[in-house]
């Protein structure tokens, strides 16, 4: 079975904004600030636009945060690959870091 990722991120985000649209004129919607929580708000009332402001706002956070951690590990990695100008052995933090040193992570010496 294959799985086709983008065509279904784009079946399903074009079909959100025809749900928007059908919910809220598109004229309104283009002076909303939060138009999933206006769309929610007219659809369930004023409790519903709050908790899907604030599943947004949990959205965010957790994808701030993953960005975040991730980030650290990519440059390791590149570094110990020799895919970026900086060498894993002239980089301290990835000398320091028994991650980066240990083979089994990498191609670094124990």
């Amino acid at each position: 079975m294959q799985y086709f990722l983008p065509q279904r991120a784009i079946v399903g985000g074009v079909s959100i904004n025809i749900a928007y649209i059908r919910v809220i004129p598109a004229e309104e919607l283009m002076h909303i600030e939060s138009p999933a929580a206006a769309v929610a708000a007219k659809l369930f009332d004023s409790a519903g636009g709050t908790i899907i402001a604030l599943g947004i706002i949990i959205s965010v956070i957790g994808a701030g945060n993953g960005f975040l951690l991730s980030g650290s590990r990519v440059a390791c990695y590149l570094a110990r690959e020799g895919m970026i100008p900086v060498p894993a052995r002239d980089c301290y933090m990835a000398m320091q870091h028994s991650a980066c040193r240990n083979k089994e992570y990498g191609r670094g010496e124990t």
